[in-house]
């Protein structure tokens, strides 16, 4: 078994026009960049009991299966918090979020989170935010859809004729609910 490399604290160096905020309810010695970075004052064998220590440390991102970057965080004793990067510089740079909002990066890049590029926003703002990105995976984009736009179509044709939606159900592999849903354009509305 090969050892794990142990990852060096790089010392971090501020950026031209770079801005840094404590992050609310967090240690005070984690802070986030108006660029989306963060940094940590305890490292190279400086315990949290200790406080903050003179040098600062940049953290690892970690970006999770769909590219949002995270932070590793130890809160107390064995506490392990793993928040977004993105929600940390919003609370801390705009303040706490609203309820019933989210986060919504401008550009559609999970991965750009500088503060002018975030804000909090309604679940429809979200969705409608997607959709001028290109982002929305509705149809056969979709990783969960089951058929295809010719599958949607040829539901509709049968539809007109003598068979039930059970038995195009069937045929297909999916519930009738569906077929009926398709045939009443609920669902696949984008298909002629």
């Amino acid at each position: 078994m090969t050892k794990k490399k142990r990852r060096r604290n790089e010392v971090c160096k501020d950026l031209p026009g770079e801005r840094w905020k404590t992050i609310p309810g967090y240690p005070d010695v984690y802070e986030v960049s108006s660029f989306g970075r963060a940094r940590t004052w305890v490292g190279k064998g400086r315990s949290m009991k200790q406080g903050r220590g003179k040098v600062a440390y940049l953290m690892n991102l970690l970006p999770d299966k769909a590219g949002y970057l995270r932070v590793r965080m130890t809160i107390g004793p064995k506490n392990i918090k793993t928040p977004f990067i993105h929600q940390l510089v919003l609370l801390a740079f705009v303040g706490p979020r609203p309820e019933g909002y989210l986060t919504r990066h401008l550009d559609g890049c999970p991965q750009n989170n500088v503060i002018c590029n975030l804000a909090w926003g309604t679940y429809k703002q979200n969705a409608d935010d997607r959709k001028v990105h290109g982002t929305n995976k509705v149809g056969e984009d979709n990783p969960n859809s089951k058929i295809t736009e010719d599958i949607v179509r040829e539901i509709r044709v049968l539809c007109k004729g003598s068979l039930k939606q059970r038995e195009i159900a069937a045929r297909f592999g999916i519930s009738q609910q569906e077929v009926s849903q398709i045939k009443r354009r609920l669902i696949w509305k984008h298909v002629d």
